[in-house]
């Protein structure tokens, strides 16, 4: 299986957090990874966390990837 990519920028703005963590959870949804709604959570709260501490540079540019490790 080809890694599954997720790449976007994000500029910093009133709702950049909240935009940054929607497309990471978005990505992970569409990569189908079976995550309980917990681990859902938890993927949402640190998306936030680490955005909202970048995003204080006014810039980052993200890169999500899922690759297939051989398990399940």
């Amino acid at each position: 299986m080809l890694p599954l990519l997720s790449e976007f920028d994000v500029h910093s703005h009133g709702h950049a957090a909240r935009a940054t963590r929607d497309q990471v959870v978005n990505s992970v949804k569409a990569w189908r990874v079976p995550l309980s709604n917990d681990a859902l959570d938890s993927v949402r709260l640190c998306t936030s966390e680490l955005a909202a501490h970048i995003l204080a540079d006014g810039y980052v540019h993200v890169v999500g990837r899922r690759t297939d490790c051989g398990r399940g």
